[in-house]
């Protein structure tokens, strides 16, 4: 498991080096976008194209998604539907991820039992046999650790377009919501005391808390019902190094957003509430299947 975390945090460090030299500056010295940068409805693939293929394989249908459906709702309702659609495209796949990622908190005791049988054995051998028993155990529950891997991967890049979508597209850049701007930064909406701005900055915290805390949540209380798991088979307490690394992500995202647009802000509140639904939709019908 701590080898996979490893992978994992490679594996987004990597993203986040190719994402962020694949797309280009499109602020100004003034920190507006750049004229040239804005997204309108009639701007083609081929015009972005010839600027980043990042910006034209992920940023522009996003952010022609946004205009399309600002026609007709709000501004917010357009960040809104537009996250629910492409949350829908890629359910499969984020699906296989999260059930793979409950699977694995829930054979939690099964696996500290062959961590705590191979501690302090190092030899090539044990390692070997740790390594099998370990494979087995995955087999046994049809758990693809790598499900979680090829999730990141979906997500990432996901994530990096909707923050462009969302400061390029025309309709956030012009439009309001309740007579508020999106493009302005949560921090300076806060700062101005603007409860508006203040309300989508909490609930944007609530449900990036939700969201990663409810897989956790819910697995343990799976644990208690179990009862062919006996007492001394439970994994040691290491709930408090969870419930800091779940504190620590959250104020991470907390703390970002300040810098981001409010929009992203609100595409936070859909994604979030998508990603709670997922996880009990994968807990209530996939698990207990």
């Amino acid at each position: 498991m701590k080898k996979l975390n490893k992978k994992k945090l490679l594996l987004l460090a990597g993203f986040i080096l190719l994402f962020l030299a694949a797309c280009a500056n499109n602020t100004g010295a003034d920190g507006k976008i750049k004229p040239e940068k804005i997204i309108y409805l009639s701007t083609t693939f081929s015009e972005v194209m010839s600027g980043s293929w990042f910006d034209a394989i992920f940023v522009w249908p996003f952010s022609q998604l946004i205009n399309y459906i600002s026609q007709y709702v709000d501004v917010v309702w357009g960040i809104g539907l537009a996250t629910v659609i492409v949350n829908l495209i890629t359910l499969p796949l984020t699906i296989s991820s999260q059930e793979s990622q409950q699977k694995m908190q829930m054979i939690k005791p099964e696996q500290d039992k062959i961590e705590k049988k191979y501690e302090g054995r190092k030899d090539e051998n044990s390692v070997r046999m740790k390594a099998a028993e370990t494979s087995a155990l995955y087999k046994k529950h049809n758990i693809n650790p790598f499900s979680l891997i090829v999730g990141m991967f979906v997500q990432f890049p996901i994530i990096m377009a909707m923050f462009y979508a969302v400061q390029r597209a025309d309709s956030v850049i012009e439009g309001s919501f309740l007579g508020h701007s999106l493009k302005i930064t949560s921090g300076t909406g806060i700062q101005s005391g603007e409860l508006f701005y203040i309300i989508i900055f909490v609930i944007m915290g609530i449900f990036q808390f939700l969201s990663m805390k409810l897989p956790s949540y819910l697995a343990k209380q799976e644990l208690k019902k179990d009862r062919r798991i006996k007492e001394y088979d439970k994994p040691e307490n290491t709930g408090p190094n969870m419930e800091i690394a779940t504190y620590f992500m959250v104020g991470m995202i907390l703390f970002i957003s300040l810098q981001w647009p409010s929009a992203m802000a609100v595409y936070w509140i859909f994604s979030g509430l998508m990603n709670v639904l997922k996880t009990l939709y994968v807990h209530k019908i996939k698990m207990k299947k």
